[in-house]
């Protein structure tokens, strides 16, 4: 029994045919699960080789970087040294000023 009782009313037929329309099929869902599984595997497999890609340029750069900072530890001086440089001068200018003195005294 199709009975609308106003224009705006929704026969039975009209609701089956939407469920009908509506409704997806356990094999579809799969298959569409397994589609997008394939996409997503294929996106990840592309994101990695690209961070492989990436990191294999970054090592390289820290490589030289490595090089490069080694070369001025290898020139710079230390504490240290400088220290041992400002005691010998100043010793030296000790004395220096000391036989200067002793010139002029003497």
């Amino acid at each position: 029994m199709n009975m609308k009782t106003s224009p705006n009313d929704v026969s039975n037929n009209e609701i089956l045919k939407e469920l009908k329309r509506l409704t997806v099929s356990d094999a579809e869902i799969k298959n569409e699960l397994k589609s997008l599984s394939n996409k997503i595997d294929v996106v990840h497999e592309e994101t990695m080789e690209t961070i492989y890609e990436l990191s294999k340029h970054t090592d390289a750069r820290f490589d030289r970087l490595e090089g490069r900072v080694g070369f001025v530890e290898a020139k710079m001086v230390t504490k240290g040294y400088l220290d041992d440089k400002m005691a010998d001068l100043r010793s030296d200018l000790s004395q220096n000023t000391r036989r200067q003195i002793e010139k002029a005294l003497g």
